[in-house]
């Protein structure tokens, strides 16, 4: 399963839409941008739905590069109720994140050190508190900063190619099993390749908020935690395959194309009960029948018309 979901993921890769390496799609847009200079900060609000780099993390503070959550990326403590008492830590972790960053490609991308050196200016100074649009941002908003001079300007930096080669980086090392300073090296079960064998790849969601696990012990699992023996086990894979997998997996989830609903109650869309079939064509190429061609598209509508989508109440299968 995980070498037909890399396999898919690759070949996804060569076309659009599809989020590049540790970046995913998320439900909420990117609703702040704060243009940042030498002289001045200017925060605009946005609605921007673009793929950002993604952990997998849950309650655990690990920061992104240069695009985050408020509370990340500016400190921000206000929520719609209350404060959030982790802004401090969480705001910490995002510093010393871009400064990691900064510090490994400043002899190689000149040009977007110094635009990561105006944002570390602007947090430093606490330039955007004194924004007017500052107070409407609460701490679970996600922040994106863009340079409003030098090279970069008008760029969103997380999207760099840089950042995307740094963050492949950071997330292998924090996949190693056990928090481990290296992962063990073996030959990937995947593609064969002898790299550091992974310890978790980000989870993998369905349309509720259960990521998919494997419930028949550890033969094939997502993530490995817990205080058993297997918390420092590795997976027998790289993180590449490992991360490429989840993705192709997150997109046929996201796809009406590629997936039904064979049970679903909506009363309980987190129960175990429910039951989503997930389907892609291993070569997307067109078939002839005589004078007919379909197109992938089209034998895909054809091959999975049995598959019935079920809207069942609850306790009721059709």
């Amino acid at each position: 399963m995980f070498r037909e979901l890399v396999e898919l993921g690759e070949r996804l890769e060569t076309g659009t839409g599809f989020p590049p390496p540790g970046f995913y799609r998320y439900g909420e847009p990117i609703r702040w941008i704060v243009h940042v200079s030498s002289s001045e900060i200017y925060i605009e609000e946005s609605e921007l739905a673009l793929p950002r780099p993604f952990d997998g993390r849950t309650s655990a503070i690990r920061a992104h590069p240069l695009a985050d959550e408020a509370a990340y990326a500016l400190g921000v403590s206000r929520k719609k109720t209350g404060e959030d008492k982790k802004a401090g830590a969480k705001h910490g972790a995002f510093r010393v994140l871009i400064e990691k960053l900064r510090s490994r490609i400043e002899k190689t991308d000149a040009r977007l050190a110094s635009a990561i050196a105006l944002v570390q200016q602007a947090i430093e100074h606490g330039t955007a508190e004194k924004s007017p649009r500052y107070h409407d941002i609460l701490s679970k908003d996600w922040v994106s900063f863009v340079p409003a001079e030098g090279p970069l300007r008008g760029q969103h930096l997380f999207d760099q190619p840089s950042v995307r080669r740094f963050w492949i980086e950071e997330l292998e090392e924090r996949s190693h099993p056990g928090n481990r300073d290296a992962g063990p090296i073996g030959e990937c079960a995947v593609c064969g390749r002898t790299a550091p064998l992974v310890g978790k790849v980000p989870k993998v969601k369905l349309a509720s908020t259960v990521p998919l696990h494997g419930l028949n012990a550890d033969a094939f699992v997502s993530h490995i935690g817990g205080s058993s023996v297997f918390e420092g086990s590795h997976l027998g894979i790289c993180f590449r395959c490992g991360e490429t997998s989840a993705r192709a997996f997150n997109y046929l989830t996201g796809n009406d194309t590629h997936h039904k609903a064979l049970f679903w109650d909506k009363n309980k869309r987190d129960s175990l009960a429910n039951q989503l079939a997930v389907y892609w064509l291993r070569d997307e190429v067109p078939v002839s029948a005589g004078e007919i061609v379909l197109d992938p598209h089209a034998l895909l509508a054809i091959v999975t018309e049995p598959i019935a989508e079920t809207r069942s109440m609850p306790n009721q299968l059709s």
